[in-house]
């Protein structure tokens, strides 16, 4: 049996990207918990993520990615969390690759996993 996996999203203003992120962290890592941390968006993101599925918790002003992450820490926790992923809802990163990082959890001893997007920079602009 897979442990309990929560991915908390922290989000501002997503509500273009927020329901593509949700729709495919629930199909890469199905019987999960999404707790997205709506922080202060001026946008539809809490409505469009509710409507994908996800447990929405909102900050009333915007209090910056950290504490979105801290928020939904918090949650994770008080839902009995084994593996805790955080997942950016501007859709930079591929849902799909949090199967990845969570099955690095299951199958190692780290308490701590790491992905990276940046991997191949080739093409990025900076």
């Amino acid at each position: 049996m897979r442990p309990k996996v929560v991915v908390v999203v922290p989000a501002h203003n997503c509500g273009g990207t927020i329901g593509g992120v949700i729709r495919g962290l629930k199909r890469s890592l199905p019987g999960s918990t999404v707790v997205v941390v709506d922080d202060g968006s001026t946008d539809d993101t809490a409505q469009v993520a509710a409507s994908a599925g996800a447990n929405v918790l909102s900050h009333p002003r915007n209090r910056g990615k950290g504490a979105a992450i801290r928020t939904g820490l918090a949650e994770a926790f008080r839902a009995g969390a084994e593996v805790i992923l955080t997942v950016d809802g501007d859709g930079q990163r591929l849902p799909e690759d949090a199967r990845a990082v969570a099955e690095a959890c299951w199958t190692s001893c780290a308490d701590v996993v790491v992905g990276n997007r940046m991997s191949s920079a080739a093409g990025m602009p900076m």
